[in-house]
């Protein structure tokens, strides 16, 4: 499959530890320091909802709800946005998903990606802001397991 946007990493942590971030589903504002105002998450596991206020700092201030839509054997993780007629982000049909594969070391390997279409901008622009932000996730992720070693 092809993706809009695609980030393959190799990280030091844990596969599970890589996961267990993504799916903690509502927190994912203590992975993007100064880019989400305001985070609430509704309900748990695959189905939840959450709404995440962007701030100006993001360059794309505005509400963006998203839904939880796989997360499967600490592996497989995927999400789409719900409310895409209102999002700050020139888009439609996000679709992003993430394998996370263990590696000989004790870390991973990741891929994640996204399918969209763009609304009226420069793709290339956009894609290039998606990975840095897929990329600024992972290292967040990274460094948090490093904290708590």
């Amino acid at each position: 499959m092809s993706y809009n946007a695609l980030v393959e990493k190799k990280l030091s942590c844990s596969r599970q530890q890589v996961f267990e971030a993504l799916t903690d589903f509502g927190a994912i504002d203590t992975l993007l320091d100064g880019v989400i105002d305001s985070v609430t998450c509704t309900g748990s596991g695959i189905g939840c909802l959450r709404d995440i206020q962007l701030s100006e700092a993001s360059g794309w201030q505005g509400r963006v709800v998203e839904r939880m839509d796989i997360a499967y054997d600490g592996r497989i993780y995927g999400y789409s946005i719900s409310n895409e007629e209102e999002i700050p982000i020139p888009m439609k049909n996000y679709s992003s998903f993430v394998m996370i594969e263990d590696t000989p070391d004790g870390g991973c390997a990741v891929s994640y990606g996204s399918n969209w279409d763009p609304v009226d901008t420069d793709e290339d622009a956009l894609r290039a802001s998606l990975e840095g932000l897929y990329a600024a996730i992972l290292d967040a992720i990274e460094a948090q397991s490093k904290q708590a070693a």
